[in-house]
């Protein structure tokens, strides 16, 4: 549906935000709502298929009560806000590139990407899906290291438009850093729900955890440093150098535990 096409209708505030399984992205989506207004709705996990802008101007003439929607649109009448998160999308395509450069030009959405270090990333994946068997296991976490090189190639080499491109690591120890992605999203930070820990961002090491200051989210990877799967899915040259490279363009001290890790790994390739 081309620009022209669209209905003459009021937009309320759009924000997609993109990021791969187990990234952080709810602990950001609720910083996000946490700076939002109240009747905000949060469209969560959406397929790519799904977003459509046809479909999208339609949901605002219909109504729901819901606050949130898992992988479906739902009816966004009288929204202020609304929050589109994409998971695992794929970046590397030209038809995911074009699909979500023409939503955001018909519907003038904020767009957020949001990248994690590959150690930590992946180990939460492998521990998620520790009960899947160790084939899709396995699978699984090669499927998230294939989509860190995608994500980390337009993070620094952007072929999309960006409001804000988070680095997931920094985000959580450096205020000045979310001051200047939360203006990038156009809100003030002033850290409402920073640490809050809900719904599927539920942490994987510790169900419980409901603030993330009580977690380690910079030493996630400890727990498998001696897992001989999860060493030979991350012993990849190429991912360990780039999270290197885009570490200290984004001006990210990666931890010396981490980085110790990391040149041991490289030896081994």
């Amino acid at each position: 549906m081309s620009s022209h096409e669209l209905p003459v209708t009021v937009v309320p505030e759009v924000i997609v935000f993109v990021g791969i399984q187990r990234s952080g992205n709810h602990g950001l989506l609720n910083w996000i709502k946490g700076h939002g207004p109240e009747n905000s709705v949060h469209i969560n996990s959406l397929d790519i298929n799904s977003l459509d802008t046809k479909e999208f101007f339609t949901k605002l003439d219909e109504e729901s009560e819901l606050q949130y929607s898992d992988r479906l649109m739902i009816g966004l009448k009288g929204r202020e806000q609304i929050i589109i998160s994409l998971e695992n999308y794929k970046l590397h395509t030209p038809d995911g590139i074009e699909n979500l450069h023409n939503f955001q030009k018909d519907t003038n959405a904020t767009l957020v990407l949001l990248l994690r270090s590959p150690l930590n990333n992946i180990a939460s994946i492998y521990k998620v899906t520790a009960n899947n068997g160790a084939e899709a296991q396995i699978d699984s976490t090669k499927v998230i290291r294939k989509l860190w090189h995608q994500y980390a190639k337009e993070f620094t080499d952007s072929k999309i438009k960006w409001d804000a491109k988070i680095l997931f690591d920094k985000w959580i120890i450096d205020r000045a850093y979310r001051n200047r992605m939360g203006k990038g999203i156009g809100f003030v930070n002033v850290d409402s729900d920073f640490n809050k820990i809900s719904g599927h961002g539920v942490s994987s090491f510790d169900l419980s955890a409901r603030n993330s200051q009580e977690i380690d989210l910079e030493g996630r990877f400890l727990l498998f440093k001696e897992d001989s799967v999860y060493t030979s899915i991350i012993r990849d040259e190429k991912m360990l150098e780039k999270w290197f490279t885009l570490a200290k363009s984004e001006g990210y001290s990666i931890p010396k535990i981490q980085t110790e890790y990391i040149h041991e790994q490289l030896r081994l390739v």
